[in-house]
């Protein structure tokens, strides 16, 4: 046991030491035309005037698409998966829209997140004062 303990320990060393090249990953929402709008959004809370209207939590499940490929003889081979991709733009504008109809102004300690399943978005619902 001790043996093959070693050797896959041996075999993740050797793996890790190949070069990895650089990755830059940039994400930007401008949330301008939220403010043109009279609509505040931030990540952190308030420190002004306001009256609570109520915690936002939102989860979207991207849409899946199937497509089976036939071959010339009519067999199905293989299946290719298509999943949605939901931009940041259009999970804030579910947001937007959700916190409005509430009657908000804001959302504070707003967050987008994505665990490679699904989109999560919170925050805190408020009418500033």
């Amino acid at each position: 046991m001790k043996k093959v303990l070693l050797t896959i320990f041996a075999v993740l060393i050797l793996a890790s030491c190949g070069v990895q090249q650089r990755v830059v990953s940039v994400s930007f929402v401008d949330y301008r035309k939220y403010e043109s709008e009279g609509f505040f959004i931030s990540p952190y809370a308030y420190t002004g005037k306001y009256e609570s209207i109520g915690e936002l939590n939102i989860t979207v499940v991207p849409g899946v698409e199937n497509v089976r490929e036939q071959d010339m003889l009519g067999v199905y081979s293989q299946v290719e998966t298509y999943k949605e991709e939901i931009s940041r733009e259009e999970l804030t504008d579910i947001a937007v829209s959700n916190a409005k109809e509430k009657g908000a102004d804001a959302i504070v300690n707003f967050s987008v997140k994505f665990n490679g399943y699904l989109y999560e978005v919170s925050g805190y619902c408020i009418k500033r004062k």
